[in-house]
């Protein structure tokens, strides 16, 4: 029989890893089944469909499925979506075509063992540039993180993205160690399908490909024609997965674009604050959609008016950006659960509101201590890496990465916006750690 310390050993962990990750994710699963029901995974404790922005997936695979098209709505005129991109609504739709809304606990218990990956690939990625005890201590942190776990049970595309952003690093990090040309084929394939998951992943890939180019003008060993030829190889097979949703796009609402999410979020969310004397949407937009403002026809008229407020309250629209953004660095993991009215999944009384809740201040501030040290030590392990110029490419982007997350998160204050890239600092974070030690533990040890 195999002992512990063998499960744990290089070879297995990437299996022990995916054992644990599924152990977590089971247990959230199975307690929120029993405390709310199989409705809860998309937010209706009371299997009442209210069409919530939680409610869009699934909606979007129930229309789909029972001959009303791909829509987000409830209740006819069933208007096409383009707000949701496609991914997790045609997973769903199986599901739906079969049973409707009462068999979408299933969807979501296979997502979990899938998901459950996340932590293996966080290891495989932290093994490029942390020895293996590093390394697992980083697939452990991603185990046992609260939000990830929670997210996993929600049918929102969130904790699809960390696996598939993780992947996508992997495989390209590997490419631009290794010669072979599959690894980035891989990573090309999963940037597409990732950006079917969420249009948050079309700003991640234009980072991304911006970091491809550096690596072809600067570290790239191979012959930059060579290089350069694989490079746009990559980027057709992403144009090929993505196509057939813009062409859709196209064909319905005369527009080539992924979503109409961006314009709608700042209109509605990032600039909300800043709204312009007298402004009104206009009669004749209005009878154009059920939510003009998500109506990707319009998006060019919302846009334009965001913007206009930004030029108005230039200072205003910078205050508000700035601190949402030190905000989503440090709010709790564990907001959702009591802004989706699922609190009980927690062993202790939370409600981050009230100014006499048992969850204290403490807490808060331990909380933000930790992340500020994950902060920290990241910023240290970019640092350290200055002599690796794939380290230092690697790390650079982690951290344009995260930063992009949370500075396009903006003023709506949520811990889901950073959660993506969040692993991606554990990895510097360790690597800084490790460079500490070497910096002071050695000589010591030489004493």
């Amino acid at each position: 029989m195999a002992s512990l310390k063998e499960f744990f050993s290089e070879k297995k962990i990437p299996y022990t890893l995916f054992g644990l990750a599924l152990v977590t994710h089971l247990i959230v699963f199975y307690t929120l089944l029993y405390l709310y029901g199989p409705c809860s995974f998309f937010l209706s404790n009371d299997c009442a469909l209210s069409g919530n922005d939680t409610q869009h997936y699934v909606i979007d695979a129930y229309n789909l499925t029972h001959g009303h098209g791909y829509s987000r709505f409830v209740n006819p005129p069933y208007e096409p979506d383009a707000l949701r991109t496609p991914l997790l609504p045609l997973y769903f739709a199986t599901f739906t075509f079969i049973g409707g809304y009462s068999l979408i606990w299933l969807a979501i218990l296979l997502l979990n063992i899938f998901l459950s990956i996340a932590p293996a690939v966080l290891y495989k990625l932290s093994r490029l540039f942390l020895p293996h005890g590093y390394a697992l201590v980083a697939g452990l942190m991603l185990v046992l993180e609260p939000l990830y776990l929670y997210r996993s049970q929600i049918a929102e595309p969130d904790a699809l993205l960390v696996l598939l952003l993780l992947s996508v690093l992997y495989f390209l990090v590997r490419s631009w160690k290794e010669k072979r040309s599959r690894n980035l084929y891989i990573a090309a394939v999963l940037i597409g399908v990732a950006t079917l998951a969420k249009p948050t992943m079309e700003y991640l890939v234009a980072i991304i490909c911006i970091f491809e180019a550096v690596f072809l003008a600067f570290v790239a060993k191979e012959g930059a024609y060579e290089r350069l030829k694989k490079s746009a190889a990559a980027v057709a097979i992403v144009f090929v997965i993505v196509s057939p949703w813009l062409i859709r796009n196209k064909i319905v609402f005369g527009i080539t674009a992924l979503s109409s999410i961006q314009g709608y979020n700042l209109y509605e969310y990032y600039t909300v604050h800043e709204k312009l004397p007298d402004e009104q949407i206009p009669a004749s937009l209005e009878s154009e959609s059920r939510e003009p403002d998500r109506f990707l026809p319009l998006q060019k008229y919302f846009t334009g008016v965001a913007l206009a407020r930004i030029r108005a309250h230039p200072f205003m629209y910078l205050k508000e950006q700035t601190i949402g953004s030190l905000r989503n660095l440090f709010v709790s993991d564990i907001a959702d659960m009591y802004y989706y009215g699922q609190t009980k999944l927690l062993p202790f009384a939370y409600n981050p509101e009230s100014k006499t809740n048992p969850y204290g201040i403490v807490p808060k501030i331990l909380w933000m201590g930790l992340l500020a040290l994950v902060y920290a030590l990241a910023l240290i392990g970019w640092i350290s890496a200055w002599r690796d110029r794939i380290a230092l490419l690697t790390f650079t982007l982690f951290f344009l990465l995260f930063g992009y997350l949370v500075l396009a998160s903006g003023p709506y204050v949520d811990a889901k916006y950073r959660l993506p890239a969040l692993p991606l600092l554990f990895i510097m974070a360790l690597y800084g750690l490790e460079r500490i030690r070497e910096r002071y533990a050695l000589p010591l040890r030489q004493k």
